[in-house]
């Protein structure tokens, strides 16, 4: 039976690795080492690897270079290989329900204009990251506080301009 499971596994290494999963009706939960990240751990050969890649080259095959693999139930602890599919990094992250998939998944900027090609400026965040900023807010922004920006401007060149002479 256990074969089956993951039919590209050494048998001692299939036996131990098998008893290292909670099988259920739907994820199979890694129940030994966990990582701080959530992610299941297992070692063999003097290595640690992470369990569900383990799993998916023991029952699916290798993992092409480049790709990672995508927990398709958002389960880390997950090791059944129905739920595990090798994918690009951008495709894992777009899948995902952190701060970067959700901001990719935007169509529209928070005033409700939407972001298609040419709409939006790409900007450098403080923290390094990159962002959009939609140009039509930009645009309303500027129209809305142009005699201030305005009034900016003009000290910042009076400034400027006495420094010079000082």
């Amino acid at each position: 039976m256990s074969e089956l499971l993951f039919p590209f596994c050494p048998e001692p290494v299939r036996a131990r690795f098998i008893s290292k999963i909670h099988f259920t009706d739907t994820c199979w939960e890694w129940k030994a080492a966990i990582s701080k990240n959530g992610y299941g751990g297992f070692s063999f050969g003097g290595k640690f690897y992470n369990a569900h890649r383990i799993a998916f080259q023991f029952s699916v095959g290798r993992i092409d270079e480049g790709l990672e693999i995508d927990h398709l139930c958002r389960n880390r602890r997950c090791v059944n290989p129905r739920h595990l599919e090798a994918v690009t990094c951008a495709e894992n992250v777009m899948r995902g329900v952190g701060a970067c998939a959700m901001n990719i998944k935007k169509t529209h900027c928070k005033r409700g204009h939407k972001f298609e090609d040419g709409s939006f400026y790409v900007v450098k965040l403080k923290d390094g990251k990159t962002g959009r900023d939609c140009k039509q807010c930009k645009y309303l922004y500027f129209i809305e506080h142009k005699e201030k920006i305005t009034a900016r401007k003009r000290e910042w060149k009076r400034r400027k301009k006495e420094i010079k002479t000082v």
